[in-house]
């Protein structure tokens, strides 16, 4: 059989915090005021590496404003062979996220004055636009296998988790009840998502299958409950 489980974070002292230094398009001012109300101490780093930099099975992508403005870089493992593949100079890319294949990467580009969810080669070749809203589209995370990318959006007024088919079509709402905040994270099945979710005053982990039904609250708490991620499935 196969176990699974999820880390969080969970803190009850409220306090203002801000990242100022990774970069906000329009929809993320919204997003980082809500995340600001944690007490969340960040070790020191440089400006040009964003925390969400990832690997596949030898390649890094990372975000940097080396050139400028924030571009997705690309290096092997060892640091070396570091490539920009956007190479925007008026506008912004970030959120950077393998494809489960290692192929492609999924990010968020700023170049329209807010948040779209776009896909490119590792090598910097054949940048797609997947979605094409009036409303911020943030922060794209894959599933498992390749089939959906989850997302946040603000195309229907606040904040909430959508999935769309990896090629942009069919994008559908998942969440009605609460208001997204923070990161997504895929069950190792595919078939559910974990997420931040804002309501009564407080942040908490949700749970939501795929198809927008059974939505729990997992964590329950009194306190702040964030930064959830669903950790890879073990054999036993």
């Amino acid at each position: 059989m196969s176990r699974f489980g999820i880390g969080f974070v969970c803190c009850e002292v409220v306090t203002l915090t801000r990242r100022s230094h990774l970069p906000r398009g329009e929809g993320e001012e919204a997003e980082q005021e809500q995340l600001s109300a944690f007490s969340i101490q960040l070790e020191p780093e440089t400006r040009t590496v964003d925390v969400g930099a990832v690997m596949n099975s030898s390649k890094i992508t990372f975000v940097s404003d080396r050139d400028g403005t924030f571009d997705l870089f690309v290096m092997d493992e060892d640091g070396s062979n570091q490539t920009n593949i956007t190479r925007t100079e008026e506008w912004e890319e970030d959120h950077p996220r393998w494809s489960p294949d290692g192929t492609r990467i999924a990010y968020c580009d700023r170049r329209h004055g807010k948040g779209e969810i776009y896909l490119i080669d590792a090598d910097g070749s054949r940048p797609e636009r997947l979605t094409r809203n009036t409303a911020p589209d943030l922060r794209p995370h894959w599933s498992p296998d390749g089939r959906w990318i989850a997302f946040k959006s603000d195309r229907d007024g606040e904040r909430q988790v959508y999935v769309m088919d990896a090629d942009g079509s069919d994008p559908r709402r998942l969440t009605n009840q609460v208001t997204a905040a923070g990161e997504l994270s895929w069950s190792p099945t595919g078939h559910q998502i974990v997420f931040t979710g804002h309501e009564d005053g407080r942040q908490q982990i949700y749970r939501i299958d795929i198809d927008g039904g059974n939505l729990v609250n997992l964590s329950n708490s009194p306190s702040n409950d964030f930064a959830a991620d669903w950790g890879p499935a073990i054999n036993t």
